[in-house]
């Protein structure tokens, strides 16, 4: 799917396009869930999309519609687009984008329901940085994605957010991140996630993005855990590419996560031991490497 940009002459001012395919949120579709993508700026404050939903819950409000609309759809294949205004965002600021789905109940379709109603079912976050005046394509929210959010909560010590929603500490610790790094170490980042990739990659994507959504709570955990490594360890691109390959096996063997939580927490304290100049060797997808 793809979002237009529009010039200054239409809209007065620069937008910010934003195309992403949440392929993560392509589970099968029933009736009366409904999906939205929201958007939070480095102060957690809501921004108000232009091109929202008709109708849409606000995050961590009522379970009724908000009087006025700050989310956009998300479509029955998974996909969704996102414009924003330019104005008062940076090419130098993170974004968090929290993809929430909701059971809808419509008015007066059950007894004792008077007003349309949404109870949230699940909800996933990304934190990432985005180009002005662009399309930025690629940003899937998954489980990837909310384990590189957790692992932001738990290295900074940060009071876990209200459940589909972002908080100003998180919006603001994310803001001081290399986003781009701590999503290429989770395996998840823009490029990973595009559609013009070779037949080898989207393979690889689409593997990673159907064993996420059968990972169980501890799995999770797991995966949690060593996105607060990439977090702590965000300054040092050999153990971000570490993590990545670590990351990337341990999805498609989702067997092996607790086994390679154990790995990379000693391999990395043995790296860091190692600073002093004697290089540590890494047991590596089954090859030899030398840090």
């Amino acid at each position: 799917m793809a979002g237009g940009r529009m010039n200054n002459k239409q809209l007065g001012f620069l937008l910010l396009g934003l195309v992403f395919s949440l392929l993560a949120l392509a589970a099968p579709v029933q009736a009366a869930t409904e999906k939205f993508v929201y958007a939070y700026n480095p102060q957690g404050e809501l921004l108000t999309p232009l091109n929202p939903a008709p109708q849409c819950p606000e995050p961590g409000g009522d379970s009724g519609p908000a009087s006025v609309c700050r989310g956009v759809a998300v479509d029955n294949k998974g996909e969704y687009s996102l414009r924003l205004a330019s104005a008062g965002l940076s090419n130098d600021h993170n974004l968090i984008f929290v993809a929430n789905s909701y059971r809808f109940v419509a008015a007066n379709s059950k007894p004792g329901i008077t007003t349309d109603t949404y109870v949230l079912l699940s909800s996933k976050r990304r934190v990432d940085g985005v180009a002005l005046d662009t399309t930025n394509a690629g940003l899937d929210i998954n489980a990837l994605s909310e384990a590189a959010v957790r692992g932001i909560e738990e290295a900074q010590q940060l009071p876990r957010c209200k459940q589909g929603t972002v908080g100003e500490s998180l919006a603001q610790a994310a803001d001081r991140l290399d986003a781009e790094a701590l999503n290429h170490a989770m395996g998840n980042a823009k490029q990973d996630n595009r559609d013009d990739q070779g037949e080898e990659q989207r393979h690889r994507r689409e593997l990673m993005q159907a064993q996420q959504q059968q990972l169980d709570a501890a799995e999770q955990g797991e995966l949690v855990a060593l996105a607060t490594i990439a977090v702590q360890q965000q300054d040092d691109p050999l153990v971000g590419e570490y993590l990545r390959k670590s990351v990337t096996q341990a999805v498609i063997e989702p067997a092996y996560l607790t086994e390679t939580r154990d790995r990379v927490f000693s391999h990395v304290a043995s790296l860091k031991a190692g600073e002093g100049g004697e290089s540590v060797l890494f047991l590596d997808a089954d090859r030899y490497v030398l840090y």
